[in-house]
Parts: structure tokens; sequence; C-alpha cells
């Protein structure tokens, strides 16, 4: 579980439930949106401002090791611990 506790750190908790255990998370150039990878190989993907997952993929047989967003935000990198590299497009990466 990753919690959100507001810019200040004082708000009240949001709980953010992953797939499995989280190997690597990397926030969104603009703040509003989080990756999730997981030991399991899956990306997550949270939107922060909702509070709510906005899509889960598949692409990794081992743990997700990497995760880097290109500067405008609109791909996302993973890396797995198995040799494999995936790039993922779109806003919600729907178009992976």
């Amino acid at each position: 579980e990753l919690a959100d506790l507001g810019p200040d750190g004082l708000g009240e908790p949001r709980v953010f439930t992953a797939l499995g255990a989280t190997s690597h998370v990397r926030f969104h150039p603009g703040g509003t949106r989080l990756a999730v990878g997981t030991w399991s190989g899956e990306v997550a993907l949270f939107d922060l401002e909702r509070g709510t997952e906005v899509t889960r993929m598949s692409g990794h047989r081992g743990t997700v090791a990497c995760l880097d967003w290109s500067a405008d935000g609109g791909r996302l990198a993973s890396s797995g611990s198995l040799g494999v590299h995936r790039v993922w497009h779109g806003p919600g990466t729907e178009g992976h």
C-alpha cells in the first residue's frame, strides 16, 4: 500500500493499493500520476488527484526493476529484472 498525505504531509491519508509487493515507484513529471512497479512484473498507474487506479499493465516476467517517465510525461519506460524493457505510450498508457 502507498499513502498520500497531501502537499503539506498533514492531510487525511489516501491509500493506493498496488499489485503485490512494490518494487519501484516514479512520479509523473506533472505530479498528477504515480507509476508503481511490482515484484510480480506488473505496472500500475494511479491518478493522484482523484485517488484512483488508472490502469494496470503487464509485460515483465520478473520484477519491475526501474521506471522512468519521458520529460513530457507522454511515455513511461519500464525495465524488468530479466532484461526486458518496455515503453508505454499515452496519457493512461492505453496505447502500450
